[in-house]
């Protein structure tokens, strides 16, 4: 009888050592398909970067900026000005000569570059940034805005660009 409860005891520790490991694989398993789960169920396809139809002439430029500072608003635009780091060049950087300042940029913008309005300068600059590069600075702005940045997003920058708060 010893002989067979040893068989017994035998034969259940090898199972024993495997049900650490299989609970250790068990519990990184789900810690890696958690996340991906949810962003399956939270998924909203409304929410994606919409395409910026990218303007080619002045009058596709005036219209689409006409129609986005009509819709923007502008404390998000200063949000997303931080948000996207433009104070380093355009703030602290004017100082230093990396990009002209955001403190009157409306009015600049309006007499720069005719026969483009100020929100169409603007907007070009954000699209474009090597459109228009300032006299005195190197071109420095990032190029990708158009990839990076949704049209509501655009709106908004635009909506602050033209404010008079805009610094």
């Amino acid at each position: 009888m010893s002989s067979e409860n040893q068989t017994v005891k035998t034969a259940s520790k090898p199972s024993r050592r495997l049900a650490l490991p299989v609970i250790v694989a068990s519990v990184i398993l789900v810690l890696i398909a958690v996340p991906f789960v949810y962003e399956l169920l939270t998924f909203d396809p409304r929410h994606q970067s919409p395409v910026i139809d990218l303007p080619e002439t002045n009058e596709e430029l005036e219209t689409q900026s006409a129609a986005l500072l009509a819709q923007g608003d502008a404390a998000n635009g200063d949000l997303l000005i931080d948000k996207h780091g433009c104070y380093a060049c355009h703030r602290i950087g004017a100082i230093n000569g990396i990009a002209p300042s955001f403190e009157g940029i409306a009015a600049r913008a309006g007499e720069g570059h005719p026969p483009l309005s100020a929100p169409a300068y603007i907007y070009e600059s954000i699209l474009y940034p090597m459109a228009h590069v300032v006299e005195g600075f190197d071109p420095a702005m990032p190029q990708n805005f158009a990839e990076v940045l949704t049209q509501p997003e655009i709106a908004d920058l635009l909506a602050y660009l033209m404010s008079p708060g805009a610094q």
